[in-house]
């Protein structure tokens, strides 16, 4: 299934949450999983905010334009 920029950019966020509130590792069994690292996936919000805005937006604007003649 293909997730949208808003889709991601929540996922990101839920990370950051679930890191900072003291879950960077955790252990099922004798198996031990460590979620991103938080500059990472502070790199991957800020770049997914942009995109999500984009996609709300309706796409990608233009500030200035040269007329072709």
């Amino acid at each position: 299934m293909i997730q949208t920029y808003t889709q991601q950019l929540e996922q990101v966020q839920e990370a950051i949450i679930q890191i900072t509130g003291g879950s960077q590792s955790y252990t099922i069994k004798d198996r031990t999983f460590t979620r991103a690292h938080l500059k990472e996936l502070n790199d991957r919000e800020m770049t997914l905010r942009k995109l999500a805005a984009r996609e709300q937006n309706g796409g990608i604007g233009i500030r200035a334009g040269v007329p072709i003649q």
